[in-house]
């Protein structure tokens, strides 16, 4: 359970020493108001990352894990900044930079994934912002899975593209997912 105050728990330097790379991945349950959150492991991000297209390869990029079943998939969803397009749930937007949940990076992970060992928190902001929305995050991101399948099953009938739904799918990381998501 979070308190008022939640950030990103500190690394200890020793542990970053240890690793090659230290790997910030962490998960968002949502559980009515309560968030639990879990990185992911790292043997997840090493074996799965260089196979993957479009998935974020960033060492810090964390993921928002919202408890969807779509298809019987779980999905995890990074947390990033200087968002270009319409495809997230906006955490905080200035002027310059839009900090949210982008759909467009969403991954399939299964429960080992987790690393239940690290314990993590996040910006108080951040989750005040995603406190009690999961279920709109949810019914926003399965939009978005039902728009890219759609745009998938048009360009197998050999109908011409519109040029974002070309950018639609070519910079979505569902294209890793079409046997899951039965496309």
């Amino acid at each position: 359970r979070f308190g008022r105050r939640a950030r990103l728990s500190k690394i200890k330097k020793s542990s970053i020493e240890d690793s090659k790379i230290a790997h910030l991945y962490w998960a968002i349950f949502f559980c009515g108001d309560e968030m639990k959150l879990y990185y992911l492991t790292e043997s997840f991000y090493n074996s799965a990352i260089s196979i993957l297209v479009e998935v974020e390869k960033k060492s810090n990029r964390p993921y928002a894990m919202i408890c969807i079943k779509i298809d019987n998939n779980l999905f995890a969803v990074p947390l990033r900044s200087n968002i270009q397009h319409p495809h997230h749930y906006p955490t905080s937007t200035t002027e310059n930079n839009i900090k949210g949940i982008d759909y467009s990076k969403a991954i399939i992970i299964t429960m080992d994934c987790l690393n239940t060992k690290r314990k993590v928190t996040i910006d108080k902001d951040e989750f005040c912002v995603l406190r009690g929305k999961d279920r709109i995050i949810a019914d926003q991101f399965k939009v978005y899975i039902k728009k890219y399948k759609s745009i998938i099953q048009k360009k197998k009938k050999n109908i011409d593209l519109f040029g974002h739904e070309e950018k639609f799918i070519r910079y979505s990381t569902l294209q890793n997912y079409h046997s899951e998501l039965f496309i």
